[in-house]
């Protein structure tokens, strides 16, 4: 359960990316250094659908690595998958997509949060 305010359910990533400002094909474009890129957020996101058992939480720390966000990703005893995650909305959003792209996962809805960003963290690592 998501607890305070600025959470919301998205039902796609169209809706996701909307919500952001953004559409899907311009959140593709590449991520570059956290520098020049804008501010830092942090968001904790719970995945849905079919994301346990299908190299989510990999892909995950594949995406992230890739782009310079970090946080961590865990899988949930209820089937979902929890992931927090510190960079611009853009890394963010390359991260979403690319676990998306993965060939037996299926995103059927994510909660979002803002949460305040962590000073000093770093790398991204998945949690048991």
């Amino acid at each position: 359960m998501l607890i305070g305010g600025g959470s919301h359910m998205f039902k796609s990533l169209a809706g996701y990316f909307s919500a952001n400002g953004k559409n899907a094909e311009a959140a593709k474009e590449p991520a570059g250094g956290s520098e020049t890129m804008g501010n830092m957020v942090r968001k904790k996101i719970v995945f849905f659908g079919r994301v346990q058992g299908v190299g989510f939480r990999y892909r995950a720390k594949y995406a992230a690595a890739g782009v310079g966000a970090t946080g961590w990703v865990r899988n949930e005893y209820d089937g979902s998958v929890v992931m927090e995650i510190q960079g611009t909305e853009e890394q963010i959003n390359a991260v979403i997509l690319e676990i998306e792209q993965g060939r037996y996962i299926r995103i059927e809805n994510m909660a979002v949060e803002n949460l305040p960003p962590v000073d000093g963290e770093r790398g991204f690592r998945t949690r048991w």
